[in-house]
């Protein structure tokens, strides 16, 4: 699949991470704190799991705006964004956006999944930058309110945290209202 033209000289990964998370900001303002050895949203009620892996090779990070992420040993980042208000579009059309503005992009996979037993979408696309290619897996969720997105980028070692990344989504669960149709 073809680009949408050239953006900027900042790497692909972290323009295109700093752009999503951006996005969140418009969200509903809320906090994640440790949990039930995971994470949980005070104010909005999910929880998700710690990112497995060896000990320490997921360190917390900041990325503007996301609600969490993570950066592992090879320099691959995970996190997830989420986005409140309004009725959110169906999940397909959400993760086709996330593409949006990134250069020079090729669709490698996509499809339908079930996250917290609600039908999410993922995509994956290699993205050129700077320095080479880099990965780029997502996940989206439409639950109202909110749209949740998560996001593996890795320039190297991306097939060795893909399995991390899928079993870390995974492990999402909504307050129990909100999986009800």
């Amino acid at each position: 699949m073809g680009g949408v033209g050239r953006a900027g000289t900042r790497p692909v990964a972290t323009r295109w991470l700093a752009l999503l998370g951006a996005a969140t900001l418009a969200g509903c303002a809320t906090q994640v704190v440790r949990a039930d050895g995971g994470f949980r949203d005070r104010d909005a009620g999910w929880t998700i799991g710690t990112p497995p892996g060896p000990d320490g090779y997921w360190r917390r990070d900041d990325l503007g705006g996301a609600r969490l992420a993570f950066r592992g040993g090879r320099g691959e980042r995970i996190s997830l964004a989420a986005r409140c208000g309004g009725v959110p579009a169906p999940a397909w059309i959400l993760a086709r956006h996330l593409r949006i503005g990134v250069p020079e992009h090729r669709l490698r996979a996509s499809g339908r999944l079930q996250v917290d037993g609600l039908e999410g979408w993922m995509q994956i696309f290699d993205a050129r930058a700077e320095h080479g290619t880099v990965r780029v897996k997502t996940v989206t969720l439409a639950a109202n309110p909110c749209t949740y997105d998560w996001v593996l980028a890795a320039r190297d070692g991306f097939d060795s945290a893909e399995p991390l990344f899928d079993s870390w989504w995974s492990s999402f669960r909504l307050p129990a209202a909100e999986t009800t149709p």
